[in-house]
C-alpha cells in the first residue's frame, strides 16, 4: 500500500489517531488504540509498541497477533526481534527486518517487521513495530520456503509502508511530550511561578495598550507559542491592538487585516476556534477568512480564544444574569508556525491566560472610558500630596472656599430674565362678529391671500330677515292705501262735497307720512342685513386655521372674535410675557439705561441660531396669563429680514438684558427671591 493510497482510503483512521494523541486517556489505552488504527491502515498482520522504562529498560507497552507471526516465548524469532529493537532504539532509524535474515530453518522466511523510533526531545522513548506475512506462491503450502525474497533489497511497498509508519509515529511523540510536561512536577512548578508573573504583570497597568503588549509578550513565552495577539472590538470594527515582538501593528499590512477579518468573525461568534490542519466541521463564515490568514501567514496551526466580559459575582445569582452568555470584546489569537498542533496542555493554559488577560483588558479599557480621564489623573496626582497633611487640607480648603466666595460677590456678570411669547406682523385685523346670529356662508380658506375689502364670511339673522320682511309688507299695504285714497279723493271731485274732499286729502297726508316711515325703516334694516357681510380692512393672510370646521353653520354672539388676518409682508415683532416676579429688574435696568433693553431670543423653528432685538413696550398693568400666572404683556421690535422662517405664532423663548450684576445673585439670586416670596 501507497503513502497517497493510506490518505486517500484511509483518511479517517489519521484523524482518529490525531484525536488519540490530543485527547486526555491512560497510555496503556492510548497506545493499544493506536496500534490496532496503524495495523488497520497498514493492513498488517500484528504489531507490537516498546517504551524504554525510567531505568533504562525495553518494556513491552501492548502487542496485537503476535502469534499469527510466530513470535512466541522462547522462539528464536523473538530473540532476534528484540535484538532488533535494542538495535533501531540505539540507532535512533527506522529499518527493515525480514525473517530470512536469520537463516534458520524453524523461523518462517514469510515475515518482514517495519520497526520506527518514537523520538521525545531527540531521545528514542519507544519503538513501534509493524510484521508483514508474504503470501506464498499457490504451489508452496510450507509458508517457509520464498524463492522471490530477497533478503538485502526489501520489497518497495514496505519501504512505503515504513515511511506511513515513520508519519503515524509523529502522533506518538505529540502524546507523550505532553502527557510528560502534564505529568512533570518540575514542569508545573515552573509553569505557574511564571503564570503568577504573567497575571501580575498584566494587572499592573489599566492603559489598554500596555496591558495588551504584556499579555502578549509575556504569555508568548508562557505557553510557549510562535506569536500571540490580542484583537478588541470597537463598536462595528475589529482592531489588532498587540502582536508578540512588535513595538506597534501596521495596520495597513495584509497580514493584520486579514486577521481582524477573521477575529472579527470569530469575536462574532462567540466560539472558541482551532485550527490543526483540517478545517472540517468549521463553520462556513470561518473558513473563507482562516485559509486567507493562513495563506498570507504561514500559520500551520491556530487557536484564536474569544475573550469575554467578565461577569460581576454580585449579578451572577441572578437567574436572568445566568441564562445571559458573557458579551465577547475581544479575541486572544494563538500561533504556531514551526509546529503543526497545539498541545492539550498548551491548548489548557491558553485558555487559562484568556480568562485573566480577559479581566485585566476589560478592566483597562473601562478604566479608560471615564470622561475627562486625564484631568481626573492629574488632579488625583495633585491631591495625593495632601495625604497626611491635615493642616494643608484644612489652610488649602479655606483658601478655595474664600477665591470661591470672592469670585461670586466680585465678579460681574449679565443678569437675564426669561420670558416667552410668540412672533407676530404687526399690521393685523381680528374680525369681531356685529351680531347675534350664525355664520352662514364662508368665502375665504385658511393661509389665503385677500386684499382690501375681500369679503370674508356671512352671518344670518332670523330676526332682522323677519322683521325686514314685515316691515315690507307693512310697506306695501300702505302704498296699496295710498293708492287707494288717492282714486277716492278723484271721485270726490266729481261728485263729492268739498268737506270729503278734504277729509280724504287728510287720510292720504297721513298714509304718505307712514309711507315715508316705512320705507326709511326698510333702508335701515337692509343696511343691517348689509352688514352681515364682513370684509377685511387690511390686505394680508388669513391666519385662523380650518374655517369651515370652525365656523360654518355655528351660532355667534356680537363681539365675538371670528378670525384673524395678518399682513405678512409688513414689520413683524415679538410679543411676549414677563412674570410679573420679575418686572423689578426689568423697570429698574430700563429706568437706568433709559432706553430701549437688548434682548436675544431663540425661535421653535429654527432653535440652532439664536437673534437679538430690543424691548419696545410694556404694558402699563399686570394680566392673566396660563403658563406664567400673572405677567406683564411686551412688544420687541426684531429685525425681520435676519429671520429665516417666518412663520405666524411661532413660539419664542426670550431672555431680556437687565444690566451687570454679581455673580453670586445671577447664578443663585432666584433661589433667594423665592425664599423671600414664601417667607416673607
Amino acid at each position: 500500500m501507497t503513502t497517497a493510497q493510506v490518505t486517500a482510503k484511509d483518511s479517517a483512521i489519521t484523524a482518529t489517531i490525531e484525536r488519540l494523541a490530543n485527547s486526555d486517556i491512560p497510555e496503556a489505552a492510548f497506545f493499544q488504540n493506536y496500534l490496532e488504527q496503524i495495523i488497520d491502515a497498514l493492513q498488517a498482520s500484528a504489531g507490537a509498541i516498546w517504551t524504554m522504562t525510567p531505568q533504562g529498560l525495553l518494556a513491552k507497552v501492548c502487542e496485537q497477533d503476535l502469534g499469527e507471526v510466530a513470535i512466541v516465548d522462547e522462539s528464536e524469532l523473538l530473540r532476534a526481534n528484540v535484538k532488533w529493537v535494542m538495535d533501531c532504539l540505539k540507532s535512533n532509524q527506522a529499518v527493515i527486518h525480514s525473517s530470512q535474515e536469520l537463516g534458520s530453518s524453524n523461523v518462517p522466511k514469510d515475515i518482514v517487521t517495519v520497526m520506527a523510533p518514537v523520538i521525545v526531545d531527540d531521545a528514542p522513548a519507544g519503538l513501534v513495530e509493524i510484521f508483514f506475512r508474504e503470501s506464498p506462491p499457490p504451489n508452496d503450502l510450507s509458508g517457509f520456503d520464498r524463492p522471490n525474497l530477497n533478503p538485502d533489497k526489501p520489497r518497495t511497498d514496505h519501504l512505503e509502508n515504513l515511511d506511513v509508519l515513520q508519519e503515524l509515529c509523529v502522533y506518538a511523540t505529540r502524546y507523550l511530550k505532553w502527557r510528560g510536561e502534564a505529568s512533570s512536577p518540575t514542569h508545573h512548578l515552573e509553569f505557574w511561578a511564571r503564570f503568577e508573573r504573567t497575571v501580575s504583570a498584566i494587572h499592573q497597568s489599566l492603559d489598554p495598550a500596555d496591558v495588551a503588549a504584556t499579555a502578549v509578550n509575556d504569555g508568548r513565552s508562557l505557553l510557549p507559542c510562535d506569536r500571540l495577539s490580542i484583537a478588541i472590538k470597537r463598536g462595528p470594527k475589529t482592531i489588532v491592538q498587540s502582536i508578540s515582538g512588535q513595538d506597534e501593528v501596521n495596520r495597513r499590512s495584509n497580514l493584520v487585516r486579514y486577521m481582524e477579518e477573521l477575529a472579527s468573525v470569530v469575536i462574532d461568534a462567540n466560539k472558541a476556534v482551532t485550527f490543526n490542519g483540517s478545517m472540517d466541521g468549521l463553520a462556513p463564515q470561518i473558513t473563507s477568512p482562516l485559509a486567507a490568514y493562513l495563506s498570507e501567514s504561514g500559520t500551520r496551526t491556530l487557536k484564536i480564544i474569544p475573550l469575554v466580559t467578565p461577569t460581576n459575582s454580585k449579578s451572577s445569582t441572578n437567574a436572568k444574569a445566568k441564562s445571559k452568555s458573557p458579551k465577547p470584546f475581544g479575541a486572544l489569537i494563538v500561533e504556531q508556525v514551526t509546529e503543526s498542533w497545539i498541545t492539550p496542555v498548551t491548548a489548557e493554559r491558553a485558555d487559562l491566560l484568556a480568562e485573566n488577560i480577559s479581566t485585566a483588558l476589560h478592566n483597562a479599557l473601562r478604566h479608560n472610558r471615564l470622561f475627562l480621564l486625564p484631568l481626573w489623573r492629574e488632579l488625583g496626582r495633585c491631591l495625593a500630596w495632601f495625604e497626611g497633611r491635615n493642616l494643608l487640607k484644612a489652610i488649602a480648603i479655606v483658601i478655595l472656599l474664600a477665591s470661591v466666595v470672592a469670585g461670586m460677590v466680585f465678579l460681574p456678570a449679565t443678569y437675564r430674565v426669561n420670558a416667552t411669547g410668540k412672533l407676530l406682523p404687526v399690521i393685523r385685523q381680528e374680525v369681531f362678529a356685529s351680531v347675534n346670529g350664525e355664520v352662514d356662508e364662508i368665502f375665504v380658506h385658511s393661509g389665503q391671500r385677500i386684499e382690501i375689502n375681500t369679503p370674508l364670511l356671512r352671518l344670518k339673522d332670523e330676526a332682522l330677515s323677519t322683521k325686514l320682511l314685515e316691515v315690507r309688507n307693512q310697506l306695501a299695504e300702505k302704498l296699496e292705501q295710498e293708492a287707494a285714497l288717492k282714486a277716492e279723493i278723484d271721485d270726490a271731485f266729481r261728485t263729492s262735497s268739498s268737506d270729503s274732499i278734504t277729509k280724504l286729502r287728510g287720510q292720504r297726508a297721513q298714509v304718505q307720512v307712514e309711507i315715508t316711515g316705512l320705507q326709511k325703516r326698510v333702508a335701515a334694516l337692509e343696511s343691517q342685513e348689509q352688514a352681515l357681510t364682513i370684509h377685511s380692512n387690511i390686505a394680508g393672510t388669513v391666519s385662523t386655521f380650518q374655517l369651515d370646521k370652525l365656523l360654518l353653520h355655528r351660532p355667534v354672539v356680537r363681539g365675538e372674535s371670528l378670525l384673524e388676518v395678518m399682513d405678512e409682508t409688513g414689520p413683524w415683532h415679538l410679543e411676549i410675557e414677563v412674570p410679573e416676579f420679575r418686572m423689578g429688574h426689568v423697570w429698574d435696568a430700563q429706568a437706568e439705561v433709559n432706553d430701549s433693553l437688548p434682548i436675544s431670543y431663540v425661535l421653535a423653528t429654527a432653535p440652532e441660531s439664536t437673534y437679538t432685538g430690543e424691548l419696545n413696550l410694556l404694558a402699563s398693568r399686570t394680566g392673566l396669563s396660563e403658563e406664567h400666572g400673572t405677567a406683564v404683556d411686551a412688544t420687541v421690535t426684531v429685525d425681520e429680514t435676519t429671520l429665516p422662517h417666518r412663520k405666524i405664532g411661532a413660539e419664542v423663548s426670550a431672555k431680556i438684558d437687565c444690566g451687570k450684576k454679581n455673580l453670586a445673585y445671577v447664578l443663585f439670586g432666584d433661589v433667594y427671591e423665592y425664599i423671600q416670596r414664601r417667607l416673607w
